[in-house]
């Protein structure tokens, strides 16, 4: 029981996209935004601007864009026992896809692909008491988001996006259950609404409700029977603001809270709302090179008394820093290259979780290419 109940609070764990204390993502989607500690709701740049803000395609011109994100972790835990050391390798890149498309001076259309995912592998196995396979967990989610933009007046702007939600997922070493694929889906939306105050100030809003998952078939019967198989994502509602006070700088900052106590298998459990701060500043330096760098932060999600759970999902981190760069190349076409870098953290277990002891360190490489039409 207690390693149902760890896999599926640790399923939920990795599955909350964007937040660094619920998972190795990044902290946002599009690479300049990710640059820039993902401040995104008020400042749309690129096309996946919907997996953001919806009502950002009314800013955009028409544009295809398309972008990699990779993440690599290393961590040097014990679970259990201090004796029982298990070092870990986390590895993984996902893609990103976005086209937008303006149908007339009020009416925009778009479509946002987005992934995340996850790679732990252990190079032993959770317990050297019990014959099982190394601990390895691996995820993918893809969000396909169809978008609507329409301009009310000239500065304000409302949009949607339904969202269709498809994950996959296979875990080893947990006893008693064989290592398969399984696969679940979900249907949910995101709104939202960007208004120019002025010239200079821009105002943004989003709101996506909880997104109901289908159960995966396989493990609902055992090691996710805690939770019928069924993982939700979390609702969760956002503001930005951006602010340009001379024409190559710009400043932008978010915030972001994620209900998780409202999602069905948290509500049994001691799992707070979580909040995210996100700010970043971006500087054209010539007509053809922009420089972005930014800051993330985010309440914790687990304490030191959940890591036999963050043991297998070590995304501790609560805070980063990121930086990256675009520049116009022939054509209309442009390269996008970024970093963002976890604050290394270390956490070391307590009461129910005493002897398991997290030390882990991640970041990301982000690199694509866009197309102005």
């Amino acid at each position: 029981m207690f390693f149902k109940k760890t896999l599926a609070l640790m399923f939920l764990y990795i599955c909350a996209h964007e937040s660094y204390a619920a998972a190795t993502f990044p902290s946002g989607y599009g690479i300049k935004n990710s640059s820039m500690g993902g401040a995104s709701i008020a400042l749309p740049y690129d096309a996946l601007a919907p997996a953001n803000n919806p009502a950002g395609l009314s800013h955009l011109e028409d544009r295809a864009d398309i972008s990699v994100k990779a993440v690599r972790a290393l961590g040097h835990n014990s679970y259990g026992d201090e004796k029982n050391q298990n070092s870990l390798n986390m590895l993984s890149a996902f893609p990103e896809f976005g086209i937008a498309y303006g149908v007339n001076e009020k009416l925009f259309l778009g479509l946002a692909v987005y992934g995340s995912g996850l790679q732990a592998v252990y190079d032993r196995p959770i317990s050297p008491d019990i014959n099982l396979k190394n601990l390895e967990i691996n995820m993918t989610s893809l969000s396909i988001a169809p978008t609507l933009a329409y301009k009310v007046s000239e500065n304000f702007t409302i949009g949607a996006s339904p969202i269709i939600q498809y994950s996959t997922f296979n875990a080893q070493g947990f006893p008693g259950v064989k290592s398969r694929d399984d696969t679940a889906h979900g249907f949910g939306y995101k709104v939202g609404l960007l208004w120019d105050v002025t010239e200079k100030l821009s105002l943004g809003v989003a709101y996506s409700p909880r997104i109901k998952m289908s159960s995966f078939n396989y493990y609902r019967n055992n090691i996710l029977s805690s939770s019928d198989g069924r993982y939700d994502i979390a609702e969760q509602a956002s503001i930005g603001l951006s602010y340009r006070p001379v024409q190559n700088l710009t400043f932008a900052v978010d915030y972001l809270r994620y209900f998780w106590k409202d999602v069905d298998f948290f509500k049994t459990s001691e799992f707070p709302n979580q909040d995210v701060w996100r700010i970043g500043a971006a500087f054209d330096v010539t007509n053809k090179l922009s420089i972005r760098a930014g800051y993330y932060y985010s309440s914790d999600l687990y304490n030191s008394e959940f890591n036999n759970l963050n043991f297998i999902g070590p995304a501790i981190s609560t805070r980063s820093y990121s930086a990256g760069f675009s520049y116009s190349l022939m054509n209309g076409y442009e390269l996008s290259a970024g970093i963002e870098r976890a604050v290394p953290r270390s956490l070391r277990g307590t009461g129910a979780s005493q002897g398991t002891n997290i030390d882990i360190n991640y970041g990301f490489f982000l690199l694509g290419v866009s197309k102005k039409f």
